[in-house]
């Protein structure tokens, strides 16, 4: 069984994609990564539960509009206290909120018909939440492994590019110097570091024709 990493920079850099996937599973196998599966999530029922409309003056509310303004012409109070003196002590203060608000709440009836459906959605909104959080973070770790696969597959291919125009360059010297070899490395090492034109004669096994 050969991984990824047996293979050499410019063996990886003549694969393709297909050939890059096929050792993907190795390569989770041999760092002790599973491979991620979706998880099977638990269905939401479709209820609808009646709603009533309400009007709210805070957190207090009244079937109709004409309630509410009339509680406010009562001047309620609601109470306070001082923080350095601690909340024991309370006194109090005008209500501070005097805009009427009109707001949907559940028919009580219809949310008691539901409740069990609704309760089952919820413990199921709540399974799926974590199965989900759980899917995602094992997803970012296998993407964390084979990123640095994919990356290394990446570099091995930019290495051929650039000793590829090592070789290009110098069988174009050649030309323009009449196959004057000598002259035409000469010349290369104008451009190039001894170590580039090195590396790419390894890379092509000294061969300039690829």
């Amino acid at each position: 069984m050969k991984t990824y990493w047996d293979y050499n920079e410019k063996e990886r850099s003549k694969m393709d994609k297909k050939q890059i996937e096929s050792l993907l599973e190795v390569e989770l196998m041999t760092k002790g990564v599973l491979k991620v599966k979706a998880p099977e999530l638990k269905p939401i029922k479709e209820i609808k539960v009646a709603k009533q409309t309400f009007f709210s003056v805070g957190s207090i509310f009244f079937k109709t509009v004409e309630q509410a303004k009339q509680f406010l012409t009562l001047n309620p109070f609601s109470s306070d206290y001082d923080y350095s003196v601690g909340y024991d002590l309370k006194y109090p203060k005008d209500y501070a909120l005097k805009e009427i608000i009109q707001v949907e709440l559940c028919d009580k009836q219809s949310y008691m018909n539901a409740k069990t459906i609704l309760s089952q959605n919820n413990s199921a909104k709540e399974y799926n939440e974590k199965e989900q959080d759980k899917y995602e973070k094992a997803c970012k770790k296998m993407s964390e492994i084979l990123q640095g696969v994919w990356d290394n597959w990446y570099e091995c291919i930019s290495l051929t590019e650039k000793h590829k125009k090592v070789i290009d360059t110098k069988k174009e010297y050649m030309q323009l110097t009449n196959n004057n070899e000598v002259l035409a490395e000469q010349f290369l090492s104008k451009v190039f570091s001894i170590d580039e034109i090195r590396q790419a004669k390894e890379w092509f096994d000294g061969k300039t024709d690829k």
